[in-house]
């Protein structure tokens, strides 16, 4: 009975851990791809302005 209840405690932290990193992760990557094409549109920018 105890070793249930641990079980299942575990098994809900790691659930929580789980949308959590995967939350952040999302996010990570939504940043990145930010950055970049604000990389490339500043590049474009630049050798058009140079021309």
């Amino acid at each position: 009975m105890v070793t249930d209840h641990i079980a299942d405690s575990i098994s809900a932290v790691e659930d929580q851990h789980r949308v959590r990193f995967g939350r952040w992760l999302r996010g990570t990557l939504i940043g990145m791809t930010v950055i970049t094409l604000a990389v490339i549109a500043g590049a474009v920018i630049a050798v058009c302005l140079l021309r």
